[in-house]
């Protein structure tokens, strides 16, 4: 591309060129050399934007939490269908982007987006009546469970064409793995996501908004 029909640099084009160099090469494979070539300027050239590694992995997690879709439009007695959208928005980034699972892990939730996101679950919480320690703990509860099934989906997607080559003598087991493996990641999610609002309506003392459908 030539240089008078670049896109001039940002910090939000330098965050997308790097989720999508660690789209091919993983978080270990993203260098500011790699980055600076991918962009057309010099590596130096990036810490104009960029003052570290560290501040540009920064960048990339508040770029992923932008993605995340937060409703708004919908009333507050409607918990479940809000936050339903937003966990399931982020459950598909967790599986879309390769490096996002990294990222979200091992990064502080400290970016402007990241708080953006922290306080519109805070506000659609305190909505129903909930206080900030109880909101912690019900956002807390929801997120570990969209990280942990992304986790066990992506693993699963590895194995799930053939049972594994053991001896399976436990009356049942057999048909547990199978069984274990033939469920779809998205049907899972859904199922999971429902205990989790089950869960959280009993622990709150809140009337769900969606009969449990699975």
């Amino acid at each position: 591309m030539a240089a008078a029909h670049r896109p001039p640099l940002s910090r939000e084009r330098i965050a997308q060129v790097a989720l999508e160099i660690t789209a091919q090469d993983g978080l270990s494979g993203l260098s500011m050399r790699k980055l600076g070539s991918e962009l057309g300027v010099e590596a130096m050239s990036l810490y104009h934007y960029v003052a570290s590694k560290d501040h540009l992995l920064d960048l990339m997690v508040d770029r992923l939490y932008d993605e995340i879709k937060l409703p708004s439009d919908l009333p507050a007695d409607q918990w479940e269908q809000t936050f339903g959208q937003s966990l399931r928005s982020f459950y598909d980034l967790l599986l879309d982007h390769a490096a996002a699972l990294e990222l979200f892990t091992q990064r502080p939730a400290s970016t402007t987006n990241a708080f953006r996101t922290l306080y519109w679950v805070y506000h659609r919480f305190q909505m129903i009546g909930l206080g900030p320690r109880e909101a912690s703990l019900a956002y807390r509860y929801a997120v570990s469970f969209v990280v942990g099934q992304a986790v066990i989906e992506l693993g699963m997607r590895r194995f799930r064409t053939e049972l594994p080559a053991v001896e399976l003598d436990e009356p049942g087991m057999a048909e547990f793995i199978a069984h274990n493996l033939e469920l779809s990641g998205d049907a899972m999610f859904e199922i999971g996501l429902d205990m989790v609002f089950q869960t959280v309506a009993v622990r709150f003392g809140l009337q769900r908004s969606v009969v449990g459908h699975v």
